[in-house]
């Protein structure tokens, strides 16, 4: 993939509601019309054409980074149903298949082997969330 570096390069390509439309995604003053930029249903759903040599800039914030804020703060506000964030549900639950079903003591590691090989993804994220659960637990 890095071999060949040169075909994933795009051309930018700016226009008159590109400076405004990064104000808007980036700029810290800016958080409260972000949040409801966020919430509104997008018309323009369309994903980037990644074929072409170029890449409108506004489209490009209006679709890649808004899906991107929005996956992100799916996985960081926990649920109303269980309070618990994506990361820490997974825990939970290859805890329980793998190690609930004994009384016996596990490492961590052992832990994140589990979760690793249930969910096919691991992140550094996810060993923090594993790190930070299992002190919380033992104290």
């Amino acid at each position: 993939m890095f071999s060949d570096l040169g075909s994933h390069l795009k051309r930018c390509v700016l226009d008159e509601e590109t400076a405004p439309m990064l104000s808007k995604v980036f700029d810290p003053k800016k958080a409260d019309h972000r949040k409801k930029w966020l919430l509104e249903a997008d018309d323009e759903a369309d994903r980037m054409d990644y074929e072409a040599d170029t890449m409108n800039l506004t489209q490009f914030l209006k679709t890649e980074v808004k899906t991107y804020s929005l996956d992100s703060v799916s996985r960081a506000i926990p649920s109303m149903c269980d309070f618990l964030k994506e990361s820490q549900r997974k825990i939970i639950w290859a805890s329980m298949a793998y190690f609930g079903k004994t009384n016996n003591e596990f490492k961590a590691s052992e832990l994140t082997e589990q979760i690793v090989g249930m969910f096919g993804s691991f992140t550094l994220v996810l060993l923090a969330s594993i790190n930070n659960r299992l002190h919380n637990w033992l104290l």
